[in-house]
């Protein structure tokens, strides 16, 4: 079988890879040009499937931009070696995934699944659609099916215990200069792992900020990246601003979605929690790095004309003006302003929730569960800023890789007499309410 060998070059970034089959074994090798690179080999059964994947492969290089150079004599595939029998020691690096086991394994299922709790990640009871890997062993049954038919990402028990070998993650520290983030991002695309490209366009955005064809890169490179019910949340939040200015009755005050979260900032929250963020967050954030809509309802008793026809590309005055407002007198009829990544898991509770009165001598509940009083609320951050006098809050006292959104009551004084949800369910509800302010608080149960 001849190999076929291709290049990639951008910016900064020059990649090779190269694919042979060898019966049912399908061979490739990639990396920086001029490295010694990394092999992958996988056994698909039969010469058929090999073939498939075979081309496959190819075709979704040559997507990206990969160049065919030429191609050599491929020496014999080695074979696959078998599953190991015993596990791999260590966490795996399968981290702040939703994950479902089922099947028959080569050791105990609880084994498996308290490796995956360990670095981080959710077992899941059933495949929906909020499960991002399967772990399938034999005899997986109806759990298999159900993962096939929503598209979830499926792993055998070999594929997993091979991870246990590949190099970990060696993400550099918030004050690492550009360069050690280049090399990371180079190290992540020879691994095949999406976030290297996704970093590397994002680092020469930095000295092109204004490129657009960097920018539509971007978006494009991200998009292996998103999973879940917020794969569309841009779209469907253009949908809403579309239909409140086809509505007679509202006026649009300010609406804004913004560019993504860079991998930078992700990795800063991340190392500032000590553990990776829920997909779910990430999707969000990922497409857009905050977002706000204010609009208001003329026909109500109290509405008041900001003067404002439309919005522009950044809040003017009259716009911050209504906002404020807003947060004195709770009046306006639609919003939602969610703040940047940073802001909402960096920035602490001091001026923006008020608890005076509270103590750690005092339990109060929050999603079934009991805290101390003072630190339940020191541990909140603000998750929508809109809603004045009834915020909306992350409690990271209580899983933090995902914490679960309620709001308060009275400037956040009380947060035990609300629902308590998932950040993926907040934001979808939101949406499906148009942002309507007294839907989202009927929702919460706050009036």
């Amino acid at each position: 079988m001849t190999k076929r060998y291709f290049e990639f070059a951008e910016g900064s970034s020059n990649k090779f890879w190269e694919v042979w089959r060898d019966g049912t074994v399908v061979n490739t090798r990639y990396g920086k040009i001029g490295a010694g690179g990394q092999t992958t080999i996988k056994d698909e059964g039969s010469e058929p499937a090999a073939e498939k994947l075979w081309l496959r492969l190819i075709g979704e290089k040559t997507k990206k931009g990969y160049l065919e150079k030429g191609g050599t004599t491929a020496a014999p595939a080695p074979k696959v070696a078998p599953a190991p029998k015993a596990a791999a020691s260590g966490a795996k690096p399968v981290k702040g995934k939703t994950v479902v086991v089922t099947g028959t394994f080569a050791r105990p299922r609880k084994e498996l699944e308290k490796l995956l709790s360990a670095a981080g990640n959710t077992i899941g009871g059933s495949v929906t659609a909020k499960t991002d890997l399967l772990l399938v062993g034999a005899d997986a049954g109806s759990k298999l099916a159900q993962a096939q038919k929503l598209g979830v990402a499926i792993m055998t028990e070999a594929e997993f215990d091979a991870l246990g070998d590949a190099p970990e993650d060696t993400t550099p520290s918030a004050k690492a200069k550009p360069a050690q983030w280049q090399v990371y991002a180079d190290q992540l695309q020879a691994r095949g792992d999406p976030r290297g490209e996704v970093l590397a366009i994002q680092l020469a955005i930095e000295a092109k900020p204004n490129d657009a064809t960097l920018r539509e890169a971007e978006r494009k490179a991200i998009k292996p990246l998103l999973t879940g019910a917020l794969v569309d949340l841009v779209s469907r939040f253009d949908a809403i601003k579309a239909r409140l200015e086809a509505n007679p009755k509202v006026q649009m005050l300010a609406y804004f979605t913004h560019e993504p979260a860079t991998e930078r900032e992700i990795a800063r929250v991340e190392q500032a929690l000590g553990i990776p963020l829920h997909p779910s967050i990430l999707t969000f954030f990922r497409q857009t790095n905050g977002l706000q809509l204010y609009a208001d309802d003329t026909q109500r008793e109290d509405y008041e004309d900001m003067g404002i026809k439309r919005p522009g590309p950044k809040f003017d005055k009259k716009a911050r003006d209504a906002m404020y407002r807003f947060s004195e007198n709770f009046h306006l009829s639609y919003g939602i302003d969610i703040p940047t990544l940073s802001e909402v898991f960096l920035t602490d509770h001091d001026g923006r929730l008020y608890f005076d009165h509270q103590d750690d001598e005092n339990q109060t509940e929050f999603g079934r569960k009991s805290f101390p009083e003072l630190a339940l609320s020191k541990s909140l951050r603000i998750v929508d800023q809109h809603n004045g006098y009834y915020p909306i809050a992350f409690a990271l006292i209580d899983q933090p890789a995902n914490p679960r959104v309620t709001m308060g009551d009275d400037h956040g004084a009380g947060w035990d007499g609300g629902k308590v949800c998932d950040f993926e369910t907040f934001i979808s509800t939101v949406i499906k309410n148009d942002a309507a302010t007294q839907k989202v608080n009927r929702w919460f149960g706050r009036n």
